[in-house]
């Protein structure tokens, strides 16, 4: 995507009012861009693909709905904004990750706003094919039962996503420290002393004598997921324990970052006929 100016809400009323026929996809980052381009590029046609970032959110806009400052809010802003101006005709799509909001219903209905079916775009890629592919044969890891590292996996990215929401039913704000240094490889599986990470994640957060509450409550949040894993689990949570993992069996090193796996998943999704159905149904 080419460099272009932040514009305001404003001038994008004005930009559709003059071109309604304008086919916008606005998504939350650069990851988001080039994957959605990588997969679905050849089949794009008049759609043009911006980040956030090239609008202007101000912070009264944004305390307007009661929202932080992070890019998924700002794009949930700019879709409320448009939607009072535009009931119907006018193309332009906001994307949004899925993340907890299934999970913390009734989820808002904004008009021309989309969420991605799974947690997000990352999840395009968990299945057990992919990451065997990905970490044995790409990062050329030293795993000797992928049987067992996968099940152990797929349980530590759970875990962690059940601290995520009983934060979010707690009403918390945990400030959230590296989950890594609470990783440990048990020869080809992996276990996260779950307590040890959420101590210092609460003590960073001055909520230590929450301690117990929270296990309690991720407990009982762990118990509700069924089904299919991409439905709760991160896609960062995903992306930085697949590079946690080619580091820690010994994979090749150049390829043992969060940024280089980011790069590796976008490179991945191209000519992926099922990626790119999933992106033209999510997108439709």
């Amino acid at each position: 995507m080419a460099s272009v100016a932040r514009r305001t809400v404003e001038e994008l009323v004005a930009r559709y009012e003059l071109e309604p026929d304008l086919n916008d996809l606005y998504v939350e980052g650069s990851f988001d861009e080039d994957f959605i381009m990588s997969a679905i590029g050849s089949e794009i046609g008049d759609r043009s693909i911006y980040t956030i970032e090239t609008v202007d959110i101000p912070r009264p806009l944004l305390d307007k709905y009661g929202y932080t400052s992070g890019n998924k809010q700002r794009i949930l802003t700019l879709a409320k904004e448009l939607q009072d101006f535009f009931k119907n005709g006018v193309r332009y799509v906001c994307l949004t990750d899925l993340d907890l909001d299934e999970w913390f219903p009734p989820i808002e209905i904004i008009r021309n706003h989309r969420f991605t079916r799974y947690t997000s775009l990352e999840m395009c890629f968990f299945y057990k094919e992919y990451i065997c592919h990905h970490l044995c044969v790409v990062c050329r890891t030293k795993i000797g039962d992928f049987d067992v590292f996968f099940d152990d996996f797929t349980a530590v990215l759970v875990k962690l996503f059940s601290l995520r929401c009983a934060d979010k039913d707690l009403d918390l704000a945990i400030s959230w420290v590296d989950f890594e240094k609470s990783l440990k490889r048990n020869g080809s599986g992996i276990s996260l002393n779950q307590k040890d990470f959420l101590r210092k994640s609460l003590s960073k957060s001055n909520l230590s004598e929450k301690l117990e509450e929270v296990i309690a409550n991720a407990s009982r949040w762990e118990e509700k997921f069924r089904g299919d894993p991409r439905k709760f689990i991160r896609g960062h949570d995903f992306v930085r324990l697949m590079a946690w993992s080619v580091k820690n069996y010994n994979g090749v090193k150049e390829v043992s970052t969060e940024s280089a796996t980011s790069r590796i998943l976008v490179s991945a999704a191209a000519n992926n006929h099922e990626i790119a159905e999933e992106l033209k149904f999510v997108l439709a």
